[in-house]
């Protein structure tokens, strides 16, 4: 069911006028809870919302607000994180790392891995962009139930859109660089645009058109800044482990809290690649004119 916000008093009301009843103001149509979709309305209306996106992809300006919206938003992203991947980094460190070869207990884990990054991806972005939108940060639970209707999409297309770029890859990298770049905006196309699988890829790649360059260059950044810091956990989680067990022998079984702990702590902070998509993605939105933005 839809409704409508004044963009001057904030009176909610049926969408059933062009003006607010209470001051006349500009009404802004706004989805309800349990919707499958945004509308282009919500996308691009009242910009000031996205005031500090830039249009066009600026670099600077995208990972300027990527890194800014992250921290703003580290509890919530923090928590959000934490209810999917701490339950399966403590299985990974203890059915895997601790030497076990059973190949069901990988595969398992493998699985319960790409579920967790294909759900985690939706319910952020939703979280985020409603944040943007509003001002606040839905509850938990809306943004789940969000991120769960949109999981089955979420795992084809990325499936669809690994195996691409991996083909790409396997013939000469370049061709694969170009998949990776052109793909970038998929999740959140998928998160909040109602298509199918397919549309999102073909969406992406029309999308991406212009900007692809622009987008290389915050992924290489992104990357760079990654694995300083995945060094970093790497050589903190090296000294505390020689460390504990240089003081207490046959204690090695006693810190798997320690690697879990640095493997969620990753989790976390490789959030920021997925709102630099969502950053990425309304830039570009906020380029496009209205007559262009829903077409695939």
């Amino acid at each position: 069911m839809a409704s409508a916000v004044c963009t001057q008093c904030g009176l909610t009301s049926p969408l059933s006028g062009e003006s607010c009843p209470s001051c006349g103001g500009e009404l802004r149509s706004v989805t309800q809870p349990g919707a499958t979709s945004l509308s282009y309305a919500e996308l691009n209306s009242n910009q000031t919302r996205f005031g500090r996106i830039q249009p066009g992809v600026q670099i600077g300006n995208a990972l300027e607000v990527t890194l800014s919206l992250f921290a703003k938003n580290i509890w919530v992203i923090t928590k959000l994180v934490f209810l999917l991947f701490a339950p399966l980094e403590v299985f990974k460190v203890l059915s895997l790392d601790a030497g076990n070869r059973d190949l069901q207990a990988f595969m398992g884990a493998t699985l319960l891995s790409v579920v967790c990054h294909c759900l985690i991806a939706p319910t952020v972005i939703y979280s985020l962009y409603k944040q943007l939108q509003t001002d606040a940060a839905p509850p938990l639970t809306e943004s789940y139930r969000w991120g769960l209707s949109r999981l089955w999409k979420i795992i084809v297309v990325t499936i669809i859109s690994g195996l691409l770029i991996g083909f790409g890859f396997i013939l000469l990298v370049i061709p694969g660089i170009i998949a990776m770049i052109g793909l970038y905006v998929v999740y959140p196309i998928a998160a909040l645009e109602d298509r199918t699988a397919i549309n999102v890829l073909e969406r992406s790649w029309n999308l991406t058109k212009g900007y692809r360059w622009r987008i290389f260059a915050i992924v290489v950044v992104l990357l760079l800044i990654s694995l300083v810091l995945n060094t970093l956990i790497g050589v903190v989680l090296g000294i505390v482990t020689t460390t504990f067990v240089g003081a207490i022998p046959s204690s090695m079984d006693m810190v798997w809290p320690v690697y879990a702990g640095g493997a969620v702590a990753l989790d976390i902070f490789n959030v920021v690649s997925t709102v630099a998509t969502l950053v990425v993605y309304l830039s570009i939105i906020q380029s496009q004119p209205p007559e262009l933005v829903n077409e695939t």
